[in-house]
């Protein structure tokens, strides 16, 4: 009866909540199919994990994008209804029941119903500016009651999640296109286009997940840029010869003005941050530039200290130069001197040496000559000579008196 399409790309935290909240759900007469487009966390993992023989489940060998996963599930699809789900989203227990009893009994192709918005802690949103937008264009959808006006004032839609229409719907406007962020929007715009029954279901049967990695909230300059060539376009399809024709163009040009109000203050924002962070930039280059110079400047000065320094070492080398020199000097005539000193020790030593051979000579002379005396004076020719001249001194001085 109904295939469920999951496009899957890297929602390993969620991914398995999504899928069991289908296989939990009251209505049990389905397909499960699950593209995954190359998602690089363990999205794949967890999904071959589940065990059912309804899931049908596909990995892609690169990324191609959530239009071209959404397509080729909805290809593979066997049944007449197509319910899509995203893979970090997930079903109220009772949505396939609820919205294929509604499309069935009020004989219309395509449905929404209300959504209850989460965060990635499943804690629902109650005040949020999603939440506003959602209940404004209900609000609207429900007071006039003509769906041309309510989607050209805006995606009541909000996801693909939200979408349950009849297959026949995908073949007759050629299914998704390349967009990154409105083809949701596009795919509900080209629908009406086509003549489509709307209808919408005044109860939440979906949870919607806003987190960080949403592609609504990773770029909102480009998402409105996208809705705007987007709004262009699709208000030359407007049925011109409808009555209601112009209160649609209206909402359409108010909610382009919108888009285009964004963009331009986007815009002109991005451009004065591009001043402020050049501003900052020429001021850091300024600091640069500044600390540059009196870092030139105090390498400078330390450079001609350094070169002071190295004028004094010279002077100084040169006066330990002239030091040694000098010392060099002192040294030579000391040993200069050291050899004059020894050559007059030498001299004096022979000077001794001389001497002591000399007075060893003179007393042995001496006592060559003691012997001679005594030898002299023990002989009796001494003797005699000596007693003989006895008067004769005494003779001498008698005449010298």
């Amino acid at each position: 009866m109904i295939s469920v399409i999951i496009p899957s790309y890297n929602h390993e935290k969620y991914i398995g909540r999504c899928i069991q909240s289908v296989l939990n759900q009251t209505f049990q007469d389905f397909e499960l199919i699950i593209i995954d487009d190359a998602s690089e966390d363990k999205s794949w993992e967890i999904i071959n994990s589940f065990s059912d023989d309804r899931i049908c489940s596909h990995k892609l060998s690169c990324n191609h994008g959530s239009y071209y996963s959404q397509n080729m599930g909805i290809e593979l699809a066997k049944y007449d209804y197509i319910s899509i789900l995203n893979s970090d989203d997930y079903y109220f227990e009772n949505r396939l029941d609820r919205c294929f009893s509604f499309i069935e009994r009020q004989e219309v192709d395509f449905v929404g119903t209300n959504i209850e918005l989460i965060d990635s802690y499943d804690v629902v949103i109650t005040e949020n500016w999603w939440t506003k937008s959602f209940d404004l264009q209900k609000r609207l959808l429900k007071h006039y009651n003509n769906w041309f006006r309510s989607l050209f004032a805006g995606n009541i839609f909000m996801t693909t999640s939200n979408f349950f229409f009849r297959k026949r719907i995908f073949h007759e406007i050629g299914g998704f296109n390349n967009f990154k962020y409105v083809l949701d929007y596009d795919f509900a715009l080209r629908s009406l286009f086509a003549g489509v029954k709307f209808q919408w279901v005044d109860e939440p049967l979906l949870k919607y997940r806003l987190h960080d990695k949403n592609t609504i909230s990773s770029k909102p300059l480009e998402i409105n840029k996208e809705a705007s060539k987007l709004i262009r376009e699709s208000i030359i399809n407007l049925p011109f010869n409808d009555k209601n024709v112009g209160v649609s163009l209206k909402e359409g040009i108010n909610q382009l003005e919108n888009f285009e109000r964004y963009i331009e203050q986007s815009l002109l924002s991005d451009h004065r941050n591009a001043l402020d962070n050049l501003n900052m930039k020429i001021l850091q280059r300024d600091k640069w530039i500044a600390d540059r110079e009196a870092w030139i400047a105090e390498r400078d000065n330390s450079i001609l200290q350094r070169d002071k320094w190295i004028a004094d070492r010279d002077v100084w080398i040169v006066e330990r130069d002239n030091s040694i020199l000098q010392r060099d000097k002192w040294i030579a005539d000391r040993d200069e001197w050291i050899v004059e000193r020894d050559n007059s020790i030498l001299q004096r030593d022979k000077w001794i040496a001389d001497r002591d051979e000399w007075i060893s000579q003179r007393d042995n002379e001496i006592d060559k000559l003691a012997k001679k005396l005594e030898e002299i004076n023990s002989s009796i020719a001494y003797k005699a000579t000596k007693l003989i001249s006895i008067p004769f001194r005494y003779f001498l001085n008698l005449t010298s008196k």
